[in-house]
């Protein structure tokens, strides 16, 4: 009875040992789970960054794909443009301007003023300028003044180079498109002759041929105002009979460019520049500065990768700046050098 007794007073601790099992169990499971989690975390993590990766690849050709296009756009414009006022001169069998009998007809001077102030116009009055230099030292130049009026003058020989010359001259605002100044025409106005400083180099490259050209990069002035550097296209024009008569000329200021790469670079975080073959930058985004522009002696010769705003005057009186761009290697920007 005892011993029964000994053992109806004994309960074993069933009930203590099947937890512990749980715990092991849940334990076990826990652990795999976590391991199978790291596993799949790490799978996970690899193909998400060589997604990004791939992605990152393909959003940045697609940037350069379309910073290319639109590159390529920019700088057809002009040329484009410049086939517009050779077609000008063909259609019209177009004279020197000294060998119209009347050189103060108002006719000849709004056929050049209306094409001149729709090309403008058409490329979003970007241009420093716009415009004709005839084979006879007559002109007809159109440029943005103060910023807000699109103005054009057109000087024609007249008996050169005795007699005195017949100006027209015209503005508009370019944001209202309305008058500024009365569209004149004078006679004795004392001549001078249009052809700037590198014109013959210019003619000598053109020779017979009717392709236009990228003159090198240069510093242009207008009037009075600060020196620029600018990119400026030329194309030989003939008239229907295939007589030389002059070049047509579209003047793109370097800071332009400065402004299309901004809008192309695709993300606020990069930085773009434009380099010609040389090395030599043409535009950049970054803040500093990537070449200086000095008034200098006009007998001083220009330094190497230097240009001189005299190539492009017509005025021997008016002062001459040197202006001298930074190569890509030598900009201060680390990625960029390294690109170089």
């Amino acid at each position: 009875n005892s011993f029964c007794t000994l053992l109806r007073g004994f309960h074993p601790p069933l009930h203590t040992m099947r937890p512990t099992l749980r715990l092991v169990i849940g334990a076990l499971c826990a652990l795999v789970v976590l391991v199978v989690a790291v596993i799949t975390l790490a799978i996970t993590y690899t193909v998400s960054l060589s997604t990004v990766r791939d992605i990152g690849k393909k959003h940045a050709t697609a940037l350069a794909t379309t910073a290319r296009v639109q590159t390529e756009q920019y700088f057809d414009m002009p040329v484009d443009h410049q086939e517009v006022m050779a077609a000008l001169m063909k259609q019209s069998d177009a004279k020197l301007p000294s060998n119209y009998a009347d050189q103060t007809d108002l006719r000849l001077h709004d056929k050049l003023w209306y094409t001149a102030v729709s090309l403008a116009r058409a490329a979003g009055f970007r241009y420093k300028a716009l415009g004709w230099v005839f084979d006879d030292g007559s002109g007809c130049s159109g440029a943005i003044i103060n910023g807000t009026n699109f103005f054009l003058v057109s000087r024609f020989v007249h008996e050169w180079p005795h007699g005195n010359m017949v100006m027209y001259q015209r503005a508009i605002n370019i944001t209202t498109g309305l008058d500024v100044d009365p569209e004149t025409v004078r006679g004795n106005v004392l001549n001078y002759d249009a052809r700037f400083g590198a014109y013959n180099t210019a003619k000598l490259l053109a020779g017979s041929s009717d392709r236009g050209m990228w003159y090198p990069i240069t510093l242009y002035v207008i009037a009075n105002g600060a020196p620029d550097f600018v990119l400026p296209v030329a194309k030989p024009l003939y008239n229907e009979t295939q007589h030389f008569i002059g070049f047509g000329t579209a003047i793109v200021p370097l800071f332009r460019i400065n402004a299309f790469l901004a809008n192309v670079r695709g993300t606020p975080n990069t930085e773009a520049f434009a380099v010609q073959e040389d090395g030599l930058l043409v535009g950049s985004t970054h803040s500093a500065a990537f070449f200086t522009i000095t008034p200098q002696p006009a007998s001083l010769p220009v330094p190497d990768g230097c240009a001189s705003s005299a190539a492009t005057s017509y005025d021997a009186t008016r002062a001459v700046y040197h202006g001298c761009r930074l190569s890509a290697s030598a900009f201060p920007y680390p990625p960029l050098q390294k690109a170089a």
